[in-house]
């Protein structure tokens, strides 16, 4: 057990305990050399645990890149313990979320949020499981995973050298109903059992109840009586029997009998995922405002979201002189703003919220504009044409929709293949929409009259951000893998991979004359690099947190950031200095836009402001 105020390593101070146990534990930590948080975990030696043994499999953790697993920075030991140094996640995992439910989700709506989730899961375990040698993650539980802001699956702690915990008696009673028998009776755990752990969780979310253990479950059948795992359509009536056999499947006692790899049981899980209507499925509890009352410590209260009216504006807040960083206007909008796309004009903001639907506000009175009814979940990204003419809107759906922005009228848009087109982009001559999102494909579309015809797939991971460079000529991807890709239009052809950070790209940005690229994302640094060769040009070093977004100014001679910290920050392009910080906001920056002229920076925010600031 290691005590607050320790020091490790001469570098690592421990903050307070996540989790401990008789093998090690999980502790908030402070690195006193880069005064950034990390997780450290602690793995104790044992004889059958030897710091060979524990240095070896961590190794191969450092190794791993993943969007949906926290990056390992760095390993060390000592005569009684081994630790790794890993990227510090903040927040409460599904386990914490569901206790402080009463024990449970909403019963129809945490059927497409499983969905979701275990799609992501899966497709983490296919990367894990396809290494050589297969890496096995060998500790899934709801209380290994944590939701990001935008109800993305994160899966945490992996289980190393688990000779530690090969034994019944070895097992704590949090991680025994999530065990597959072969780990109870100390056999080889392999792939199959992280997808017996895997669904043991969905089965526990879905119906709230902790499955049965299989040492239970293997008795009952040792005396010839029936499995005492009850049926999960049994305990939520809203399950699908299809839904409930899936996740029966994968809860076989006998290795043998359960899907044969992650993929398989991804493929099931899909089939279920199609049958649900895109229209009658809500947003995700990360994203919705009952839910940020559940994560900020209020009750959940157990009904289906509504969309509330938005409020009506404040008096505009005046402040002078207008020197650069001065806060000039505050508008409250009643509701979380996710996402937020300017009008060329600079006069009017388009934004999404928690709920259904776009709204307009006019930045120069804080009037509201027209309010754009969405058929869709939970609006991802919006992006406007540059003629301000056309808007689109990404969401969870797999939905791109498209509206006439002067009239409000909506027009016909495709259903994007496979996954939730979670960020758009018009081209500069507005005749091109880029679509991406958790998928194998960003898809670009041709604006014909008032419709999209698909005209190109562009093979690639997860897609968080997308730009286009000013002449159009390239698109510009910010992936999962920490990658950013880039595209030439005009043929669909690959022509640069810059792998910028080691965590997920949540923002790209070309400068005005193309020559610069500005990325941000899991890693609390913000990169330019030159497009032209893909070298670095300066690391900006400020935030503490996820970069969300990046915006330059017209003549490119600032950049604006922001992000999970809850901080603007504005930098001078040429020299990487930092110039402003702009402090306010209560919740993270969502959106970042400089008006027309360069001398206004527009930001919006998860705590329902838009703030005007001089810059």
């Amino acid at each position: 057990m290691l005590h607050t105020h320790t020091v490790l390593h001469d570098r690592y101070q421990v903050l307070q305990p996540i989790r401990r146990n008789r093998h090690g534990g999980l502790y908030k930590a402070a690195d006193l050399h880069t005064n950034a948080t990390v997780t450290l975990k602690q793995i104790v030696l044992t004889p059958a645990c030897s710091p060979n043994r524990v240095a070896t499999e961590a190794q191969l953790l450092t190794d791993l890149r993943h969007p949906a697993i926290p990056t390992v920075e760095a390993q060390f030991g000592d005569e009684t313990s081994h630790y790794l140094v890993m990227e510090y996640i903040p927040g409460d995992d599904l386990a914490a979320l569901m206790t402080r439910n009463g024990g449970t989700f909403p019963a129809a709506d945490i059927i497409s949020w499983v969905l979701r989730w275990a799609d992501q899961v899966l497709d983490v375990l296919e990367y894990l499981h396809s290494q050589n040698p297969p890496v096995l993650h060998r500790n899934i539980k709801p209380q290994n995973m944590k939701l990001t802001a935008r109800g993305n699956l994160l899966l945490l702690d992996f289980g190393l050298a688990a000779a530690n915990a090969t034994q019944t008696t070895s097992l704590s009673a949090e991680a025994l109903p999530y065990t597959p028998l072969e780990k109870l009776r100390g056999n080889l755990h392999d792939a199959r059992s992280d997808l017996y752990e895997l669904s043991a969780t969905l089965y526990h979310l879905l119906t709230g109840v902790s499955p049965t253990d299989a040492a239970t479950r293997m008795e009952a059948l040792l005396n010839n009586q029936p499995d005492p795992l009850r049926a999960v359509d049994e305990l939520n009536r809203a399950v699908s029997p299809t839904l409930a056999a899936i996740v029966k499947y994968g809860l076989a006692l006998d290795p043998d009998a359960r899907p044969a790899s992650a993929a398989i049981l991804r493929r099931a899980l899909r089939g279920v995922r199609a049958t649900i209507s895109p229209g009658s499925a809500v947003s995700f509890p990360a994203l919705n405002p009952t839910a940020h009352a559940l994560l900020r410590g209020s009750p959940l209260e157990l009904q289906q979201p509504q969309v509330a009216p938005v409020a009506a504006p404040v008096a505009l807040v005046e402040v002078a002189p207008a020197a650069p960083g001065t806060l000039l206007h505050t508008f409250q909008t009643g509701d979380p703003v996710l996402c937020a796309a300017l009008c060329p004009s600079g006069e009017i903001l388009a934004l999404a919220g928690t709920g259904r639907m776009v709204t307009s506000w006019h930045l120069d009175n804080g009037r509201v504009g027209q309010h754009l009814e969405s058929q869709t979940q939970t609006i991802q990204s919006l992006a406007l044409s540059r003629d301000g003419q056309l808007l689109a809107a990404g969401s969870e759906d797999r939905l791109a929709q498209l509206w006439h922005f002067p009239s409000g009228e909506e027009i016909s848009a495709p259903d994007v293949p496979a996954y939730p087109a979670e960020c758009v982009a018009f081209s500069p001559d507005g005749q091109l929409l880029a679509t991406g999102g958790w998928g194998s494909a960003i898809y670009l579309w041709q604006v014909e009259g008032k419709g999209l015809v698909r005209r190109q797939a562009l093979t690639t991971r997860f897609v968080q951000s997308l730009s286009f460079s000013p002449d159009g000529a390239l698109l510009a991807a910010g992936c999962y893998d920490g990658m950013v890709r880039l595209w030439r239009t005009e043929d669909g052809e690959a022509v640069q991979t810059l792998e910028v950070h080691n965590s997920f790209v949540l923002s790209v940005a070309f400068s005005p004359d193309g020559a610069l690229l500005a990325t941000g994302g899991g890693s609390t640094t913000v990169r330019l690099w030159q497009v032209q060769d893909g070298q670095p040009l300066h690391n900006l070093q400020g935030h503490t947190s996820y970069v969300r977004c990046a915006a330059f100014s017209p003549d490119g001679t600032l950049l604006a950031t922001g992000g999970e910290d809850k901080h603007v920050r504005v930098w001078d392009v040429a020299t990487g200095e930092a110039l402003h910080q702009l402090k306010g906001h209560s919740d993270a920056i969502t959106s970042l836009h400089f008006s027309p002229c360069g001398t206004r920076l527009i930001s919006t925010s998860r705590d329902g402001t838009i703030r005007v600031w001089s810059v």
